[in-house]
């Protein structure tokens, strides 16, 4: 049993290293590098420590702004817009006539 602990022990330590700028740090992210430990899934078990213990899985809370959405989905739509156009161009390019204007609306929207 020892053995499992001082894996654990050397993983943490090594999340903790990543984290840490300055040594006089870590015990501000400990519980953070701990959280992260815990809910990441094991190879060997295909099961996060946490679920192993408590029998469910975990649930991280976050914040999540509404602005910050919005912003993503602007950029989504500009992406989609920039795909279609593309796709038309190589279309164009080919002098491919199968498709129709609906399915190259299509991919223009989505």
């Amino acid at each position: 049993m020892k053995g499992v602990v001082d894996v654990a022990n050397k993983n943490v330590n090594k999340i903790l290293r990543k984290m840490v700028d300055n040594y006089k740090q870590w015990h501000e992210k400990l519980p953070f590098a701990l959280l992260g430990y815990r809910t990441t899934i094991r190879t060997s078990s295909g099961a996060t420590p946490y679920l192993r213990v408590y029998d469910t899985e975990t649930v991280i809370p976050f914040k999540v702004d509404i602005t910050s959405l919005s912003i993503i989905w602007s950029r989504y739509e500009q992406l989609a817009l920039i795909d279609g156009k593309r796709m038309n161009a190589v279309l164009k390019q080919k002098g491919s006539s199968h498709l129709t204007s609906k399915a190259l609306t299509w991919f223009t929207e989505y």
